[in-house]
């Protein structure tokens, strides 16, 4: 019932920041597998060698499924901004949808972190009635959403409050 007013994706940049992050994430799995490589050739000599490649086999597939999950969930976000509501789509393995009816949001915060900053965006996060709840950890809670790296963070907040104070002078 709502009406599409605008809809948005991530910034390149804030796939570039997931690419690097996960470089980063694999980094120590690389130094594990250049000790264990090394243990594996001095203790076993020629046999060590298929070990130490199976390593290096494994730790590549793993970066490349990293990869991969990380530029699905850039292609796979959608923010879309309605005149009703905000629905935020977002997930490669574990997809989710959010919506947020204006009626109960209480805050909408923009956020720049340093790294952000130099690549230029920042996150919009949307809080709604009920956030205060007791989310265990590794869940999300159903009353928050962030819209991750938007260049015009700034614009999208103005729009969702106009959308707001409409809503709030209807209702």
């Amino acid at each position: 019932g709502s009406t599409l007013v605008r809809q948005l994706k991530p910034a390149p940049a804030w796939l570039t920041l997931k690419y690097i992050h996960a470089f980063l994430s694999m980094a120590g799995n690389g130094v594990v597998g250049v000790g264990v490589s090394i243990a594996a050739l001095t203790k076993w000599g020629i046999e060590g060698i298929f070990i130490a490649l199976a390593i290096w086999l494994a730790l590549f597939a793993i970066l490349g499924f990293a990869l991969v999950a990380t530029r699905l969930d850039f292609e796979l976000r959608d923010y879309l901004v309605g005149d009703k509501s905000l629905r935020v789509r977002m997930g490669a393995l574990n997809q989710r949808e959010v919506t947020l009816s204006y009626a109960n949001v209480q805050n909408i915060e923009v956020r720049q972190g340093p790294l952000e900053r130099i690549l230029g965006f920042k996150s919009l996060t949307v809080s709604t009635a009920g956030g205060g709840t007791q989310v265990h950890e590794g869940e999300r809670s159903n009353h928050e959403v962030t819209l991750e790296g938007l260049t015009q963070a700034d614009e999208i907040r103005a729009l969702v409050m106009s959308m707001l104070k409409q809503h709030t002078d209807t209702g």
